[in-house]
């Protein structure tokens, strides 16, 4: 409501780069370029979660019970469980995704 930092991480990524970040499902999303993601918590700013998936993901977001990320490498839409990040499905899809979104009153 104000704006205001209310928290701030650091998280050691090595020699990748940040290249999605999305929120729901109880976390705020980090994917980066070699494939780790990360769950942080929005509560306490900290992370709980890293795991390593899918190269270069380029979008991600938590809804419907998962978390969901592109990957522009395979051509692919991965849904992952929001506890472990363990991939549930791999979706094929056509000319490499990029973003996405979720509709949550749908």
């Amino acid at each position: 409501q104000t704006y205001e930092v209310v928290g701030e991480l650091t998280i050691d990524a090595g020699e990748q780069y940040m290249s999605t970040l999305g929120v729901g499902e109880g976390g705020v999303w980090v994917g980066f370029s070699e494939g780790m993601l990360v769950k942080v918590d929005p509560a306490s700013v900290a992370e709980v979660l890293r795991v390593w998936g899918l190269e270069n993901p380029v979008g991600i977001v938590g809804g419907y019970g998962s978390v969901w990320v592109t990957h522009i490498a395979d051509d692919a839409l991965a849904r992952l469980d929001p506890q472990t990040l363990g991939t549930i499905a791999v979706i094929s899809v056509d000319q490499a995704p990029y973003g996405i979104s979720l509709n949550p009153s749908q």
